[in-house]
């Protein structure tokens, strides 16, 4: 198996964020050349496998392509900034976040025991703080978040093209 991490068309530099793409020329029924198997992840920074074979080695899952968000200065945000934003605010049982273009984004809430009026008002707080004041954010008070086909409830979705 042969790991690269691709961002542009080009392999990452050591320490940078790249598209993880596999060849796997072992499964003779059906080998794999450079698939793309929807992760983002980021490498190690120069370190060498003890095992001697001196391939890339990876640093960190940080999530699925669709997952990140871009906002309109080309930052781009892990999903997971978005669920630690969201756990530090009370009275929130589940959500989701969609992004609609680089500026928009849809927070559908399931109100958990503590959820107030500040609720709202701190979500669009926290996050115009984490991902800048030139977003807008629409809040939408849902019974339940629906799974996705995979069956997976995904707490990030992004329509934005990002990688």
């Amino acid at each position: 198996l042969v790991m690269e991490f691709i961002k542009d068309g080009e392999r990452v530099s050591a320490g940078e964020r790249g598209e993880v793409v596999i060849t796997n020329l072992h499964s003779y029924a059906l080998p794999l050349i450079r698939y793309k198997i929807g992760d983002i992840a980021t490498t190690m920074a120069e370190e060498q496998c003890p095992c001697g074979r001196g391939l890339p080695l990876m640093k960190l899952i940080e999530g699925r392509t669709g997952d990140f968000v871009k906002v309109p200065d080309g930052r781009v945000f892990p999903p997971s900034i978005i669920a630690l934003t969201m756990r530090s605010i009370p009275g929130i049982a589940h959500f989701r976040m969609t992004q609609h273009k680089e500026d928009k984004f849809t927070v559908e809430l399931v109100e958990g025991k503590d959820f107030t009026e500040e609720t709202i008002y701190q979500i669009i707080t926290e996050f115009k703080k984490v991902l800048g004041d030139n977003i807008y954010i629409e809040p939408k008070i849902v019974k339940e978040i629906a799974k996705d086909k995979s069956g997976k409830l995904r707490s990030v979705t992004s329509k934005v093209k990002v990688f």
